[in-house]
């Protein structure tokens, strides 16, 4: 009786079935958010889907600037032939696309502006360019990089891959706070990599990007290989290459993760962006912020160590999808 109210007490009172009900940064007020058993059980969050589900009303992303594909009248939004431009964002396109077609990046670049001011405080310095592909393989031929490097970023100029319109909200704000945080001081790139996609609730699809390379062996890295791999451009064999970057992007998610989530929250990380704004050298202000030697604080949040959040639930699941109250 004993060890079955001990093993209740150790249970969550609520208990999510889908990622997209555990608790967003937006609303985070205190860390870590969840325990090991709720990680086990729901693994990683994702909030980035709810705008294609039913009842979504919000004001940003999918719909702002066009109702299916018919245009609205916004005010500040700039359409020429082959430039849209809207605040900060502005997309370069082929005049062959229509601007229903192209504006998406810009919908979500809005929203993706908007957490990122709400989650970590980063706002624009400068304005963003984005170009957009004709296809997968004009990506390929603008960039030189595969599918599974989603976009580009080369200072205020971006080329995003937008194809999937699954990944798209993902995508996004994953490169609209790496763009912002260039403007916080030199990082390595683990940490830009990983504030990047912790920002745009990455977790589920990195489980399902690495499943398939689980079979030859762990998954889990130092920090110096995945700064490595992070901060070189792809390798000349590109299934090589799609092996290592997205273990390296999974690597450098659970780093950040780790850090935020057990190790002073989003505070701590807001006073490190602080202090590397400021000028401080990012050794010597993770070093003030979090009062420990670089080398103890990177092994604290070495995926190699700690394992990862999630335990055994490494299942890859389908996250687009709604809870299932709202898909019944």
């Amino acid at each position: 009786m004993k060890l079955f109210l001990l093993l209740l007490m150790a249970l969550p009172l609520f208990a999510a079935d889908h990622p997209s009900q555990m608790i967003d940064l937006t609303d985070a007020t205190g860390f870590p958010r969840f325990t090991r058993a709720e990680l086990e059980q729901t693994g990683f969050p994702d909030h980035l889907h709810k705008f294609y589900w039913p009842g979504y009303d919000g004001d940003l992303g999918p719909g702002m600037f066009c109702k299916g594909q018919i245009l609205q009248v916004v005010e500040g939004l700039e359409i020429q032939s082959d430039k849209i431009t809207f605040g900060v964002t502005s997309i370069e396109f082929d005049p062959f696309f229509k601007p229903c077609q192209v504006l998406p990046a810009l919908e979500f670049s809005q929203y993706a502006l908007d957490r990122c001011e709400k989650v970590l405080g980063l706002k624009p310095e400068s304005k963003l360019h984005l170009i957009k592909p004709n296809n997968p393989n004009h990506y390929m031929e603008l960039t030189g990089y595969g599918f599974w490097r989603k976009y580009k970023l080369e200072g205020d100029t971006c080329t995003p891959l937008l194809s999937s319109s699954v990944m798209i909200s993902h995508t996004v704000v994953d490169m609209i706070t790496q763009w912002l945080l260039q403007s916080y001081g030199q990082m390595p790139d683990w940490f830009i990599n990983g504030v990047g996609a912790y920002v745009a609730d990455m977790g589920p699809h990195f489980i399902s990007y690495v499943a398939q390379f689980r079979p030859e062996g762990s998954v889990l890295r130092d920090p110096m290989s995945v700064d490595q791999v992070l901060y070189h451009g792809p390798l000349s064999d590109p299934e090589t290459d799609r092996k290592v970057f997205r273990i390296a992007r999974y690597n450098a998610f659970l780093m950040v993760w780790n850090l935020v989530e057990y190790n002073g929250g989003l505070d701590s990380l807001k006073q490190l962006l602080a202090e590397t704004k400021s000028g401080t050298d990012f050794t010597s202000a993770c070093e003030k912020v979090y009062q420990m030697p670089m080398n103890s604080l990177m092994n604290r949040i070495n995926p190699e160590r700690t394992g990862e959040p999630t335990g055994t639930n490494i299942v890859p699941r389908n996250t687009s999808n709604p809870p299932k109250e709202n898909n019944e």
